[in-house]
């Protein structure tokens, strides 16, 4: 299933927002792959791209999150601490076994279920604690 990108899912951090957008990215080029013949290529790309975008973005995301003294942050790392583990044990399968059906799944459902549980979960409730931040700050201006 593609996912549009929606209003829903800001955060109303631009740079974070714009990640957020990635990693959609990747889950929506996987399953165009998926319907038109996964390729090794494919994998080995979205696999790369979503390496990168957890190591910018983890980063990004927590020096917000101590910036504003956010207290779900322990919750936030250890979530991000997980995805960096997940991504690394596909990634581990595919550079040793290939294409499988077993790597192409694995990924499908962990991108959608960061997407789902993280992204419009966990995320969002940051977004609103920094929103209230914001707000804070400029009666303080």
């Amino acid at each position: 299933m593609i996912i549009e990108w929606d209003t829903k899912f800001e955060l109303h951090i631009p740079v974070i927002d714009a990640q957020h957008k990635q990693i959609i990215s990747c889950l929506n080029e996987l399953e165009r792959s998926m319907k038109r013949g996964v390729k090794v290529g494919d994998i080995a790309d979205i696999l790369t791209r979503t390496q990168h975008y957890a190591v910018r973005h983890f980063g990004i995301e927590e020096k917000y999150m101590r910036e504003a003294n956010y207290p779900g942050i322990d919750k936030q790392l250890l979530a991000h601490k997980y995805f960096a583990e997940r991504f690394t044990a596909i990634y581990e399968d595919f550079t040793s076994k290939g294409l499988t059906p077993e790597v192409v799944s694995s990924l499908k459902q962990e991108l959608s279920g960061w997407i789902k549980d993280h992204v419009t979960g966990l995320d969002l409730a940051f977004g609103a604690y920094y929103k209230k931040y914001l707000a804070e700050i400029a009666k303080t201006e």
